[in-house]
């Protein structure tokens, strides 16, 4: 089976399984959205943003921990969101070697790292 839509991204590769071909590509951005587009976000979310380009999480957090102030064997509190879309086969995982320390609420069939 081959490719047949003018788009290589996420959706359009969904859409194509279903059998709609998409002509015209979507509009990506492999350097990040727009300086302009960023700004109005952070003030609607009213947070800075972290990265703004496509790349692991690891490498983004590596990459800008003396910006953030990170220091190596320091603590701090970190809020994780993740907004599921398809909520009957989720394949959302974290996966860190950062120790947890004073975790709140995790499920009981939910082992953690030591």
């Amino acid at each position: 089976m081959a490719e047949v839509s003018a788009g290589k991204d996420t959706t359009t590769g969904h859409w194509e399984m279903m059998g709609l071909v998409v002509k015209d590509p979507f509009r990506t951005y492999p350097n990040g959205f727009p300086p302009d587009v960023i700004a109005e976000y952070e003030r609607r979310i009213g947070r800075k943003t972290l990265g703004n380009k496509a790349a692991s999480g690891t490498v983004i957090l590596d990459d800008s921990a003396g910006a953030l102030g990170l220091v190596k064997g320091n603590t701090y509190p970190l809020d994780l969101f993740h907004a599921e879309r398809h909520t009957t086969a989720s394949h959302f995982r974290v996966q860190t070697t950062l120790s947890l320390v004073d975790c709140g609420s995790i499920p009981p069939d939910v082992p953690v790292p030591k």
